[in-house]
């Protein structure tokens, strides 16, 4: 079966109004990418090829976590996605909260099964497979924090969270398109201040934008799927890392520390230069990294 984009609506939409409700950039999206047929469940439009996608790409008007809603409605194979106009209980790293007002880009897919090199590092993968993509569109330069934020102009765009249930990946995926959150919603302590995305082209919203995020993840996992690509795509991920050759302060716990931001390690780690009477060239595999 041809792969399509499903409208679902909720109890509370209307349909014949449905496009009425959502930011102006939505409306842009749901005029381009139709023709949309209607049906019991709400409204449905084949994929066009050009975007090269397998599966199915689902959008709710509201829902409490795409990724959530990606593990049960999306959940059924590789690629499929779930995109929200509204959610109301987004997170991200640490189960920390996501604010998104309409016109951001929610989204979770369905990754398909990885070997265990891509599986560590799938966060990095497609935070620079998203990067690159969103520079083509926006002419942004956007750089990856480990282990999966984006920035770029100094401050966050974006952020990328991989969950694994009984061998299964889901990606999610959050981008300020339109709005950054206030400084008064984020955590205390916060690395980077939220900022949006600072060009995109007039008119093109986040589910156009969905379809070539996917597109652009779907090559760059299946470009790497291969044991002699290791040494590319490390350097490859080295080069877009955030800080990079850069002093930083890491606090990993209670522990806190100065260490040089080198590049990433085979499994996803954060290759680091530390000083000291035991300093030397370490590998982190959790922490926070505040730039100095």
């Amino acid at each position: 079966m041809t792969p399509a984009i499903h409208i679902v609506f909720s109890s509370r939409d209307v349909p014949a109004a449905f496009p009425a409700h959502l930011h102006p950039a939505w409306a842009a999206d749901l005029s381009a990418l139709g023709p949309w047929s209607e049906g019991e469940a709400g409204l449905a439009a084949p994929l066009s090829p050009r975007w090269g996608l397998p599966a199915d790409v689902t959008v709710l008007f509201e829902c409490t976590s795409t990724m959530d809603e990606a593990w049960t409605r999306g959940a059924r194979g590789a690629w499929e996605s779930v995109v929200a106009v509204r959610q109301t209980q987004g997170r991200g790293q640490m189960r920390r909260a996501w604010t998104a007002p309409p016109g951001n880009l929610s989204a979770s897919l369905v990754l398909p099964p990885l070997p265990e090199r891509l599986s560590a590092m799938a966060s990095l993968l497609l935070g620079h497979a998203a990067a690159t993509v969103l520079e083509a569109e926006t002419g942004a330069a956007i750089r990856v924090k480990w282990p999966n934020d984006l920035l770029t102009a100094g401050g966050k765009a974006g952020g990328i969270l991989v969950e694994e249930r009984s061998g299964r990946l889901v990606a999610g995926i959050g981008l300020n398109l339109f709005a950054a959150p206030p400084l008064g919603a984020m955590r205390p302590g916060h690395v980077f201040p939220p900022t949006a995305l600072p060009a995109h082209p007039e008119g093109f919203g986040p589910l156009r934008l969905w379809l070539r995020l996917l597109s652009g993840m779907r090559q760059e996992i299946e470009r790497f799927d291969d044991d002699d690509s290791s040494a590319i795509m490390l350097e490859m991920l080295s080069k877009r890392l955030a800080c990079r050759g850069e002093l930083v302060m890491i606090e990993d716990g209670a522990e806190r520390f100065k260490a040089r931001v080198l590049g990433i390690s085979g499994d996803g780690g954060l290759l680091v230069e530390t000083f000291g009477q035991k300093g030397g060239v370490s590998t982190l595999y959790s922490g926070c990294l505040f730039p100095l």
